[in-house]
Parts: C-alpha cells; structure tokens; sequence
C-alpha cells in the first residue's frame, strides 16, 4: 500500500508534468518551422525593452579578495557585472564580468 503523503506528491507530480506539456504542445505549435521561429525571433528583437531586462552589479574586494560590503577606498578590486533576464516568464541569465588585474 502506498503511504498518502506519496500518494498526494505523486498526485501532484503528474497534475505538474500534464500542464508542462501543454505548455509544451503550444510553443510547438507556435514554432512548428523555422520560418515561425525566425519570426518569432524578430518579433523579441523588434521590443528589446519588453524581452531584456539589464541591471549593473558590483561587488567589491579587498587586497585579499575578501568581499566587501561597500566601494574600497584604496587598493582592492571593483567586480563589474551586467545581469540580464529574458523575459519575465523565462527567467535565463547571463552574467558578463568585467575586472582590471593591475
């Protein structure tokens, strides 16, 4: 006999797999070809502002790459960071770094 509380997970699982596939049979309808997908590509590129989110991040280490919870007034190293976010619904991430070694 299977215990309820896995019983209930398992129940829960399959309700979370069947809407992940239909979500899943609609984008595959959406980008059946390549021509539908190129088109929804230029679609994302045409309204960067409503697909891209970008936020500039710092941090900053001390001499002994500690990290520090404001701007060093000498020595040390500033880390420069671009997050960006595709889309609210996507949420995939990409960080670039930036850093001088003097």
């Amino acid at each position: 006999m299977v215990d309820p509380a896995t019983a209930e997970k398992l129940h829960l699982a399959k309700e979370t797999l069947a809407v992940v596939e239909s979500e899943l049979a609609g984008v595959d309808s959406l980008l059946a070809t390549p021509e539908d997908a190129l088109e929804h590509l230029d679609e994302v590129l045409k309204k960067p502002d409503e697909n891209l989110a970008i936020q500039r991040q710092s941090i900053f280490l001390d001499w002994a790459n500690v990290l520090q919870d404001n701007r060093l007034e000498s020595g040390g190293h500033e880390i420069v960071m671009a997050e960006l976010a595709l889309s609210a619904e996507l949420r995939r991430y990409g960080i670039f770094v930036m850093f001088s070694i003097d």
